[in-house]
């Protein structure tokens, strides 16, 4: 069983003034958390409701900003939407605390994907 974070109560994402969530069609859903007056965490499940409900596995993180910005999981050039650790290179994203490894909570493993060429490579943590 991977060690990535799991939503407790899929797809009600706690609701607040900062937050906002929208259903799909298919059955996946989009959860928006502001983080603060420049940028906005977007959580994309895949399946939903189905498990397993884990970061990396079938929960993807996206960055959207409207000014660059670098911190311990961003280290972003521009305004635009990003997959979360976006800039950050390969080691940071495995060793990270949020990063793609077995040892973290999967957050930025949408960033390794698209590192990797959008092809889950052998070393992906949950092939």
């Amino acid at each position: 069983m991977p060690n990535g974070n799991k939503y407790s109560d899929p797809p009600t994402f706690a609701s607040g003034s900062d937050r906002a969530k929208i259903s799909l069609s298919d059955g996946a859903f989009i959860a928006m958390r502001k983080q603060d007056n420049n940028h906005v965490h977007i959580n994309v499940d895949i399946n939903g409701f189905k498990r397993p409900n884990t970061y990396g596995v079938d929960i993807f993180v996206f960055t959207l900003t409207a000014v660059p910005f670098s911190d311990s999981s961003h280290k972003i050039a521009s305004p635009g939407l990003f997959m979360f650790g976006h800039g950050l290179n390969e080691n940071e994203i495995k060793s990270n605390y949020n990063g793609c490894s077995k040892n973290s909570n999967g957050l930025m493993c949408g960033e390794k994907i698209l590192m990797d060429g959008w092809d889950i490579k052998d070393d992906y943590p949950w092939k």
